[in-house]
């Protein structure tokens, strides 16, 4: 076999080595020089911790209570609101160019790196190219690395340090995002989303603009739902503010929703199930989740957000702490779901959308309310629905 760049086969390596190669030679035709191409690619090595990572993301194995109880914190809210009054020119410079208020910005940004002390530690192309060589997402991550050499090449800053996931900088950009959004805000001819702060503070509010932010507009609002609420009503769809108002739902701060604003869309959150806290979330929560496509994730952003701002009304420190589930946990509920045929992806151990609607699906069949939310008791009445199938 002729490799184009000719890296060592070694014993129990040799997969990840041919992989290697493989990436080489796509790098390669698409332009990226070889010098690159063997200073970034020559010296990878495949990263166990990595996929361990991936597989134990918090917001698919933390309750909401613990998550968000983890995330929304005294000392973040304080910490946020100091970078705001130092900050204050640069964001009121930012909310004028792009229409995102402060305390949105603040919130990803503590969230994604502590306000920039947390940016990571890891070989960025090192942890892309065990994503990449790993089946689960591997044509995404192929994506990511290819992006990130062809990026550093062309502005010849060094590889970044960075998450597990291979993100990077203040607010923790992929390379593809990197690539579409990142914005050079002191016209200096570089962008550095690493050590200069209005380089990735313009960026991450460009990415927000693009992204369809609403501007003048909230992410969503605290509520209150009534135990009678419909047990066939869609929770994956939006619907109207008045339909939920003609369903009972309330603010929890009292407030009446303006007739104005009755005809905007907006879906029910129950991240607890029915019974626990619940919000409607709006335009900007879908955005918010372009980010990070979880609800947990965007719910603590809105939450954050919303606490850094004002004195919100849903107060963390209230909420009672529900346990957190077990990866393995989920494999078993997983097996379960495929024996009771309603569930026919993989027992990964991850409770994403495809496992929480299939939960959904056991909760109608049943006539229970399908939220989707997943208790202890649930998970062993479906287990045990299994075995005596």
């Amino acid at each position: 076999m002729f490799f184009l760049i000719s890296f060592p086969v070694l014993g129990n390596e040799k997969a990840f080595d041919l992989w290697k190669n493989d990436m080489a030679s796509k790098a390669l035709k698409e332009g990226v020089s070889i010098s690159l191409v063997r200073q970034i690619i020559g010296p990878l090595t495949f990263d166990e911790k990595v996929i361990e990572l991936d597989r134990r993301q918090p917001e698919s194995v933390l309750s909401f209570s613990n998550y968000i109880k983890r995330m929304v914190t005294d000392s973040r809210i304080l910490k946020a609101r100091e970078n705001k009054k130092h900050y204050a020119d640069l964001f009121g410079t930012v909310e004028q160019k792009y229409g995102i208020p402060p305390h949105y910005l603040l919130a990803f940004w503590g969230l994604e790196t502590n306000f920039g002390s947390n940016k990571g530690t890891m070989d960025v192309f090192n942890s892309l190219a065990t994503l990449a060589y790993d089946k689960r997402r591997s044509d995404f991550f192929t994506q990511q690395f290819l992006t990130l050499l062809k990026a550093v090449d062309t502005y010849r800053f060094n590889p970044p340090k960075g998450s597990w996931a291979g993100a990077f900088g203040h607010f923790q950009f992929m390379p593809t995002t990197f690539k579409d959004y990142a914005v050079d805000a002191d016209n200096d001819g570089i962008i550095d989303l690493e050590n200069n702060f209005k380089d990735a503070l313009f960026s991450a509010a460009n990415y927000l603009s693009k992204m369809g932010w609403k501007k003048g507009y909230t992410w969503g609002v605290f509520v209150s739902v009534p135990k009678t609420l419909d047990k066939d009503i869609d929770l994956t769809k939006k619907y109207p503010l008045s339909f939920w108002v003609d369903k009972g739902i309330t603010r929890i701060d009292g407030k009446k929703w303006q007739q104005d604003d009755l005809a905007i869309e907006a879906r029910l959150l129950l991240p607890e199930g029915i019974g626990g806290s619940a919000f409607l979330g709006y335009r900007n929560f879908d955005i918010i989740k372009r980010w990070n496509n979880s609800d947990l994730y965007a719910l603590a952003v809105g939450v954050l957000a919303d606490n850094i701002a004002f004195n919100n009304t849903f107060d963390v420190k209230k909420i009672s702490v529900r346990p957190n589930l077990k990866r393995e946990d989920i494999v078993l509920l997983q097996d379960a779901l495929k024996c009771l045929k309603i569930f026919d992806a993989s027992s990964d151990g991850i409770l994403g959308r495809q496992t929480k609607k299939a939960v959904a699906l056991y909760q109608k069949s049943k006539g229970k309310f399908a939220d989707g939310y997943l208790s202890k008791d649930l998970l062993n009445e479906i287990i045990n629905a299994c075995a005596v199938k």
